[in-house]
This record gives C-alpha cells, structure tokens and sequence, in this order.
C-alpha cells in the first residue's frame, strides 16, 4: 500500500474479520483522490495488524 492511500483509509474500508482493507481512495499533491491505479483495490493485512486495528477503532469510539 503506498503512502498516501494509508493515509486516506477510513475505518469503513477495514475489515478485520477477513484480514483485508479495501483501498478506495488516495492523497496527492494535498487532494484527495481515485489511488494511482485508478481504481480501488483490495489488500491483504496479518491477524497482528487486524488485531492491532479492532484494539484502536474500539478506543477511539466514544465512551458512553
């Protein structure tokens, strides 16, 4: 995954019950945009990272 496709994931594009992230969108030159290939892919991720991401996106909902 390159640099500016991470930085435009949103937690709607990871799934961490298949160990995937579904890449959809990109920053360039400061915009947001379609990735480089001109169109979304999907990219695998290990069961560390999907844990690792299910522990974050629980702590950064708000608490009730």
């Amino acid at each position: 995954m390159r640099l500016g496709e991470a930085m435009a994931l949103q937690w709607s594009d990871v799934n961490v019950l298949s160990c995937e992230i579904r890449v959809e969108r990109a920053f360039s030159a400061r915009k947001l945009a379609t990735p480089k290939s001109r169109h979304g892919r999907t990219v695998d991720m290990s069961s560390a990272l999907a844990e690792t991401l299910a522990r974050l996106e629980i702590d950064a909902k708000p608490k009730r």
